[in-house]
């Protein structure tokens, strides 16, 4: 009758599938999307509501004087620090024994519920249990300030994406190249083209060479002089004068003196005609001749000409196949810098992109966006509860029990007969005769009967 009454306080919790269960691999993209079951993401959230961190965190963020006063002085008490360690685990226990967290399956709903003596006591320490239940999960589930692990490895891979960035450059500067694949490709453009060029100007001084020496040839098998042929000028000039005289017919007679002074004339220079002959001849140089030569000239210039551009095409063709070489040797080296500074700008860019999810998360979560949402906070019960009455039934029963067996072990023991009926169902033997002492007696001597 002297025990006190307790209170229970009750809170209840919604649990939803939210993006902290979901998993974000930190590198690739395997398994990127998966997430455990409901009832596991409860059960998950039931040990951490029942978990010493939670229970400490809320202890200390109240006090022990105010959620456990008949412990508050043996926490008090303990002046060192081990011996102050060991009473916060004694109120840690005592916590955890009023503490009942309750589950239904396959319903997303946990129940919450703690024991007091007091009912104000009763929701304080409940809602200070959800309190540092919240902040512990953000830690565990989100971390406290997104993760820094991926900001430092994003820093990480950053630097060195930077330093192989400048390893690629100092490559470049110390062989002369600017542009590697611009070089390389245009090299390879202009080897091609020499080549080409090369070939064609080797055609042509064979085919001018060729020219040159059939030109020789002709030149050497023509005269160098030759007769030549003119008419005499006193044959044109007795031309001209018949000419003139048949035109001046056209206005004259025959006999009008322009006509016999043109008919002197004409015989003048017709005895001089006659006393020279009808034309003169002369020899000259051979116009065939000096036309060949200067065909062969022409075509000797040009193939000279040709034969100093493939020997400019040889030398340009020469270098361009060293430049070519030693980019090509150096090719290797070149890819095998750019493939390093690739994979390290993509990994930094990966992790950035990791990096500011996981910090924008955090936000989100730390603004108490996260999938746990309380349904109901504890408030102070205004009814209590008290074992009383189980423990008068208790007791009763217990009375009930060992009456029965303390009656049952009298009976076993006793050395009597109740009964003359039971003495000769007991001894399977009839009774014959009882005495008057015998029979008022409480009981009936085995030894007598």
């Amino acid at each position: 009758m002297m025990q006190p009454s307790s209170y229970q306080a009750q809170a209840r919790l919604l649990i939803r599938l939210g993006q902290e269960y979901v998993f974000q691999p930190q590198v690739g993209a395997a398994g990127a999307g998966a997430f455990p079951m409901l009832q596991q993401v409860v059960n998950a959230e039931t040990s951490l509501l029942q978990s010493s961190e939670v229970a400490r965190r809320a202890i200390e963020s109240v006090g022990v004087g105010r959620l456990m006063p008949e412990l508050s002085d043996t926490v008090r008490a303990a002046g060192r620090d081990d011996k102050r360690e060991a009473g916060m685990r004694i109120a840690q226990r005592a916590l955890a024994q009023n503490l009942d967290v309750t589950t239904t399956p396959e319903t997303p709903i946990i129940t919450l519920s703690y024991k007091s003596n007091d009912p104000d006591r009763a929701a304080l320490t409940l809602n200070a249990i959800l309190d540092a239940y919240s902040a512990y999960r953000r830690e565990v589930l989100v971390g406290p300030d997104g993760d820094s692990g991926l900001m430092a490895q994003t820093a990480a891979f950053e630097t060195r994406a930077t330093q192989a960035g400048a390893k690629v450059q100092s490559f470049l500067l110390q062989n002369g190249i600017g542009d590697f694949d611009a070089e390389l490709k245009a090299l390879g453009e202009l080897q091609s083209r020499l080549d080409s060029d090369l070939v064609e100007a080797r055609a042509r001084r064979q085919e001018l060479e060729g020219q040159a020496s059939a030109l020789g040839a002709r030149t050497r098998a023509q005269p160098a002089d030759i007769e030549l042929y003119a008419d005499n000028d006193a044959a044109r000039r007795l031309v001209d004068l018949k000419l003139e005289r048949a035109q001046l017919l056209g206005r004259y007679q025959p006999e009008a003196p322009p006509i016999k002074e043109i008919d002197a004339r004409i015989g003048e220079l017709e005895g001089a005609v006659a006393a020279a002959g009808a034309s003169a001849t002369r020899r000259g140089p051979n116009p065939v001749r000096q036309e060949i030569e200067s065909q062969f000239l022409q075509v000797e210039a040009t193939a000279r000409a040709q034969g100093s551009r493939e020997g400019a095409l040889e030398t340009q063709r020469q270098r361009t196949m060293q430049r070519l070489r030693l980019l090509q040797e150096l090719e290797p080296q070149y890819r095998q810098l750019l493939r390093e500074r690739a994979i390290l700008e993509d990994n930094a860019r990966a992790f950035r992109a990791r990096a500011e999810e996981a910090a924008a998360f955090g936000v989100l979560a730390g603004q108490g966006t996260d999938t746990v949402r309380t349904l109901e906070r504890a408030n102070p019960p205004s009814q209590g509860s008290s074992p009383r009455m189980l423990i008068a039934l208790g007791a009763g029963l217990l009375g009930l029990i060992l009456g029965a067996a303390l009656a049952l072990g009298r009976g076993l023991m006793r050395d009597r007969f109740a009964t003359p009926i039971d003495a000769a169902h007991r001894l399977e033997l009839p009774v014959l005769a009882v005495t008057g002492p015998l029979s008022r007696s409480a009981g009936f001597s085995k030894a007598r009967a």
